[in-house]
């Protein structure tokens, strides 16, 4: 742990310990760095000083980290208003990003795009190219999550502009991995694997670490997509040996789940069990039930709705144990939409009933929406009730 100074030391002991929890956080110890961080909040706090919304904002990356989307938000919020009052617009950009990383996280994605946009405003008007590549950047992930991929590789590519014109070559390398999972996704495997090498070759240059597990996790896709199996495992654990030495046991988890994946893929039901159990006890570990829910998109895109259904009911009970009601609510419609798709209306109708219970935050727009869909669902049952057992057959069959 890193030795906390005195706070009536010589100097900005605010800073001191802020500066300590940056270097926690990059370690992966984020209880310490939230220690640290609240410890230079309240000195900040004490002495009136406008740099506590750095601290505020690094309270937000932490719980954003730990996947605590509600904390996050509001800690950027209160940073968000200390910045307004300073009329600090540099500060009040990086916080309306960290704000569109939290509503992208919910799923939100026309509230992240306002935040995004409310802060190329703000980068465009200073002449901030930095702050714009990132904001840019961060449009073409939303897009990708939209499975618009046009409009992802033109946000990546505008980012890229301008990387490559300030000589940003870290940022640009950034790009360029995502760049490969655009092209990956349209099946482009050749150009998916040249953005790779790019990517590549400059976080070894840069030493980035971070950078290449996950460039290799990426290559290890590439290969599992062209089903060369012994490839991508290869690439997979290349990646994770970087990330357990590195302490980043939350990027873990998807690559003990991609290694589940492609065992299943080779009929190995026993390695594939004890990856996902990996990964099972990494995202306990941390309370981290969003990181399951997305491995069970995955799994559900790939047909594999039985093993999507156990994802979503393993991220629904993490989500319960750590109070963390938003991601009980997507576990919740995640389960609704897999029994509705196998036609399992009476199972979709608990599941949707599940959700109106758990979400205390629902707007009337949410509860009609939901109504709608559980009449919707009641019908269904009625109207075909013995469509359940074949449906539930033919879906098992394909996700085999």
């Amino acid at each position: 742990m890193n030795e906390i100074v005195d706070p009536k030391s010589d100097g900005c002991p605010a800073k001191v310990y802020y500066d300590q929890s940056l270097d926690a956080y990059h370690q992966g110890n984020l209880e310490e760095a939230a220690e640290l961080c609240l410890q230079a909040a309240s000195l900040f706090e004490s002495a009136e000083d406008s740099q506590v919304s750095l601290a505020y904002d690094q309270l937000g990356v932490v719980a954003y980290r730990q996947g605590d989307y509600d904390a996050a938000e509001q800690w950027y919020r209160k940073a968000l208003d200390v910045e307004e009052k300073n009329r600090d617009e540099h500060a009040i950009a990086y916080t309306c990003h960290l704000l569109s990383r939290v509503a992208n996280g919910r799923g939100d994605f026309k509230r992240a795009e306002k935040w995004l946009h409310k802060a190329i405003q703000i980068s465009e008007k200073l002449g901030d190219d930095a702050d714009a590549s990132a904001n840019y950047h961060q449009l073409g992930t939303i897009a990708y999550q939209r499975e618009d991929f046009d409009a992802a590789e033109q946000w990546y590519r505008k980012s890229l502009e301008i990387d490559e014109q300030t000589g940003d070559e870290v940022g640009a390398a950034k790009t360029y991995n995502n760049l490969s999972a655009v092209a990956n996704r349209r099946h482009d495997y050749d150009s998916a694997e040249q953005w790779l090498e790019k990517s590549i070759r400059i976080k070894r240059e840069h030493n980035d670490q971070c950078g290449l597990a996950a460039s290799y996790h990426q290559l290890g896709i590439v290969a599992s997509q062209r089903s060369n199996y012994d490839a991508a495992r290869e690439w997979y654990l290349k990646s994770l040996e970087i990330k357990e030495q590195s302490n980043l046991n939350d990027n873990a988890s998807a690559t003990y789940f991609a290694l589940s994946v492609d065992a299943i893929h080779q009929d190995d039901t026993n390695t594939a069990e004890y990856w996902l159990d990996k990964a099972f006890q990494t995202c306990e570990g941390s309370g981290d039930a969003n990181s399951v829910n997305e491995m069970g998109w995955i799994a559900e895109r790939a047909w594999h709705y039985t093993l999507a259904e156990r994802l979503f009911r393993k991220g629904l009970e993490i989500a319960t144990s750590s109070g963390k009601e938003f991601d009980a609510v997507r576990s919740c419609l995640s389960l609704e939409r897999i029994a509705a798709t196998q036609g399992d209306f009476v199972t979709a109708v608990n599941w949707c009933r599940q959700a109106l219970k758990t979400n205390s935050a629902a707007s009337w727009r949410d509860w009609l929406t939901l109504r709608l869909r559980l009449l919707r669902y009641k019908c269904g049952a009625m109207s075909n009730p013995g469509s359940n057992d074949h449906q539930q057959d033919t879906q098992h069959s394909r996700a085999d």
